[in-house]
């Protein structure tokens, strides 16, 4: 099984030879590296030229800037590998990252888009197992999660894999320009819009940079980013909803209840996502898109949930 590493870089020449040997490195030799430079003003470019040389698996792709969005977009379209995976140029693989994700995605064949854990180092150090998970969980289809949450699995960009097939049902992004930075949000919804079968490999298999130029998703942001945020995450959605036929709102009544329900159950989800699901039936703004659905029934919902919470 060939696997496509992507490796999208902007200015950060002084981590990409670091990255890079994190790839060199893997115990799983089947892959190849494609480095997709969004426009580099620093010595990314000359970097890039001496890595190309150093080993002929590894290639890359220089265009003019154009955000994280536009370099994800160019990777996939190059990749010819049956899974495909993402870097960004200041994180890093641990050794047997690829070999860990090969063995997933041949033991099980209906695995669509795989995560794994991560180790935050640098400015801050954290271990970060999704979920308090300690196995390889099927965590099942998630688009209603999405519909009526707007909660998408997944991690950040060098936790994330995908089966190529799969990939070519939502690349490329589209609406680029909302997505220069913070596109494995992109990435995930459109995932889970695209009823993708989402695994999570919890072991910590990639190294997250904390640092003072990246953007962190543990940074407080103002409440007009935050709404802007909410409406580009909207814009995307309502996309997706038109390509995979959803329509412009998500089903409402008993049929979308019971369809949140039946996607609850797919899976073996654990207990804290499973608690996402149940709060949906407390939400004050799902109670006036769903008239029909009185207390009562919402109480035997939240029951059903209850029950595969204690599953």
């Amino acid at each position: 099984m060939l696997i496509s590493v992507l490796i999208n870089n902007y200015n950060y020449g002084h981590f990409l030879i670091e990255a890079v040997n994190s790839v060199l490195s893997q115990t799983y030799t089947e892959w190849e590296l494609i480095i997709v430079d969004d426009g580099s003003t620093d010595n990314s470019r000359s970097i890039i030229a001496a890595l190309t040389e150093q080993d002929p698996r590894i290639s890359a792709i220089i265009q003019e800037n154009g955000g994280q969005a536009s370099a994800f977009n160019a990777g996939v379209k190059n990749a010819t590998g049956e899974v495909i995976t993402f870097l960004d140029s200041d994180d890093l693989y641990q050794p047997d990252y690829l070999q860990k994700i090969h063995e997933v995605y041949s033991a099980r064949p209906e695995c669509d888009f795989l995560y794994t854990g991560l180790e935050k180092f640098g400015v801050e150090e954290e271990v970060v197992y999704p979920f308090s998970m300690t196995e390889l969980t099927d965590l099942g289809f998630s688009n209603m999660l999405v519909l009526a949450r707007d909660i998408s699995l997944g991690e950040p960009t060098s936790a994330m894999s995908i089966r190529a097939k799969a990939a070519h049902q939502i690349f490329p992004l589209p609406f680029i320009s909302d997505w220069k930075i913070c596109a494995d949000n992109a990435l995930c919804l459109a995932s889970s819009l695209a009823l993708h079968r989402k695994f999570c490999l919890p072991e910590p298999l990639m190294k997250y940079r904390i640092h003072g130029k990246n953007h962190y998703a543990g940074v407080q942001q103002s409440s007009d980013r935050i709404y802007k945020d909410r409406m580009i995450r909207e814009r995307l959605k309502a996309e997706y909803y038109e390509r995979f036929k959803y329509g412009s709102k998500p089903p409402i009544g008993r049929t979308w209840a019971d369809q949140f329900i039946n996607e609850a159950a797919t899976g073996n989800k654990p207990p804290i996502l499973l608690k996402r699901y149940a709060g949906v039936f407390n939400d004050p703004k799902i109670s006036l898109k769903q008239p029909d659905l009185g207390l009562f029934k919402r109480w035997k919902y939240k029951n059903k949930i209850k029950a595969l919470i204690e599953k």
